[in-house]
């Protein structure tokens, strides 16, 4: 844990089966690119920090977290009027 950082109060989601991992690059680092929100030479050229990779990993877990629950969300709905 970085000094001065909050831990997210939910635990990421995993995948309920084992996913494809690459060989040759650290998953981890390139999240934000495989997302489509860094460009790839962004990550050698010095534009983001080490600070920014923790927070736009943590904008990504949050991100994917709330769509979860709308999703539950909205399955549950959907039943209750079904």
């Amino acid at each position: 844990m970085v000094e001065g950082r909050k831990r997210l109060t939910f635990t990421p989601r995993s995948a309920p089966y084992f996913t494809a991992q690459p060989a040759n690059f650290s998953s981890l680092l390139f999240v934000p690119v495989m997302a489509h929100l860094w460009k790839q030479k962004e990550l050698k050229d010095g534009t983001y920090s080490y600070i920014d990779l923790l927070d736009i990993l943590e904008a990504i877990n949050v991100e994917n977290e709330n769509k979860w629950r709308d999703y539950e969300h909205e399955k549950n709905r959907r039943q209750i009027h079904e």
